[in-house]
This record gives structure tokens, sequence and C-alpha cells, in this order.
């Protein structure tokens, strides 16, 4: 289904998550770091999907 959704709103953060770059409220630094989504949900960045996020996050802003 990963295929499915739109390549510049969705990314996947970890092995079990794939969220929607418009939902993320903050983004806490860590290895992999977490997001905080709009509704409150907690969600841990797997470290090897960090700098792909936090590439895809910067060039949604900038839209």
């Amino acid at each position: 289904y990963e295929k499915l959704l739109p390549g510049d709103t969705f990314v996947r953060i970890h092995d079990q998550h794939i969220i929607n770059l418009t939902c993320i409220k903050e983004y806490i630094k860590g290895s992999g770091g977490e997001v905080i989504l709009e509704n409150g949900t907690r969600l841990i960045v797997a470290s090897r999907r960090k700098d792909e996020l936090l590439s895809r996050f910067e060039k949604w802003l900038k839209k």
C-alpha cells in the first residue's frame, strides 16, 4: 500500500510507521529522533530513516 500513497507527502519513519508530513507538529532530536503529530501521537524515527525524513520534511516546508 505504501506505493499507492503520494511520495511527496508520506514518508516511512520506521518499519511500522508511515506518516503524512502535513501532520508533523514537532521533531525531537535524537539518534533517530521522534516526531510528535498534530493529534499528540509520539513516534520514534528509525536512525536509518532520519536523514530521509529531515530532507523530505525540509522540501515539503519550502513548497
